[in-house]
């Protein structure tokens, strides 16, 4: 899955982690509804402000996005793993 964030208000696209997607809550609502223990995802930033910076801020956002026992992500660069707690 892509994993992209929003300022509504704004009405442009953010670092994931710095909109207005509740993520904690979208996560545990995909894992709810797949067999699979796992889920790859992409880290979409498309913020061209500043791209660099913008991916940068995205990565550390989803290592922090531990959002539950029941949901936890693992992050390389643009890449995540999300999976069901034990």
């Amino acid at each position: 899955i892509h994993l992209k964030d929003r300022d509504i208000k704004a009405g442009k696209a953010v670092p994931f982690g710095e909109g207005d997607v509740p993520w904690a809550e979208e996560l545990r609502r995909l894992l709810s509804r797949t067999p699979a223990p796992e889920i790859l995802a992409s880290i979409e930033t498309h913020v061209p402000e500043d791209k660099r910076a913008a991916t940068a801020r995205a990565s550390a956002a989803s290592r922090r996005r531990s959002t539950s026992p029941s949901v936890s992500m693992v992050s390389t660069s643009r890449v995540s793993v999300v999976t069901r707690g034990l």
